[in-house]
């Protein structure tokens, strides 16, 4: 491989932010089943080696077109050897999870719409904790959604996470009836949430229904 083209690689290819699908030394007219075989099909091609997170869940999507039936996502150690694959099967949205022992991945994709394919972990939102980024001083940022059910006006949601790696909070509570944002105020109702060491604190006027809280944070062991 050329340098150029490696440097266009790592220039085109990010593990944690937006987009990292890349046709750069992409292979074209076959692609790669579940089990990680090349097929020819003159309709197909598959990317090289992407650079990806191991237990990271990434979205792929084709901006309104399925995705593909056969035609797999493979992933591969760091060494490059297979380990599982996982057929994107006629969806829209795919949503994969990468194994423990993941350090890169091939993705299949239709020649014709290539320029739409996306794979991407900033659009996952799990309960499960996503990287998602890196903040400001340089550290991986994390997304996690806590969803609990509402008995009080006001209750704690038990967390690991600190007051100073804690980034960002949002969300919402389903009461049944509506849906109402965090921050909301009027009339006398409200519904808020205050992020405490290692704990959520909803403060409001309604107590019951299902609360949904997405938080962004950091790690100190980073």
């Amino acid at each position: 491989m050329s340098r150029s083209l490696e440097e266009e690689r790592q220039k085109t290819v990010n593990i944690l932010k937006e987009d990292i699908f890349t046709t750069v030394g992409a292979t074209t007219g076959k692609y790669l089943d579940s089990n990680g075989n090349q097929v020819s099909n003159n309709a197909w091609n598959f990317t090289d080696y992407i650079r990806i997170e191991a237990n990271q869940q990434y979205s792929i999507s084709n901006n309104g077109v399925v995705v593909g039936n056969l035609p797999a996502i493979c992933f591969y150690t760091k060494d490059k050897a297979f380990i599982s694959g996982e057929q994107l099967g006629d969806v829209y949205n795919k949503i994969v999870k990468a194994p423990s022992n993941a350090e890169y991945a091939r993705l299949s994709y239709a020649s014709a719409n290539y320029k739409f394919i996306k794979i991407d972990s900033n659009e996952i939102y799990s309960t499960e904790e996503q990287k998602i980024g890196t903040w400001i001083d340089g550290k991986p940022l994390y997304r996690k959604i806590y969803e609990t059910t509402l008995t009080q006006s006001a209750q704690n949601i038990h967390t690991d996470i600190t007051l100073n790696n804690l980034k960002k909070i949002e969300g919402y509570l389903n009461n049944g009836t509506q849906i109402i944002p965090l921050g909301f105020g009027n009339d006398g109702n409200y519904a808020n949430v205050i992020g405490q060491e290692k704990r959520l604190l909803y403060l409001g006027t309604w107590s019951g229904g299902t609360l949904y809280i997405t938080v962004e944070y950091t790690k100190t062991t980073d």
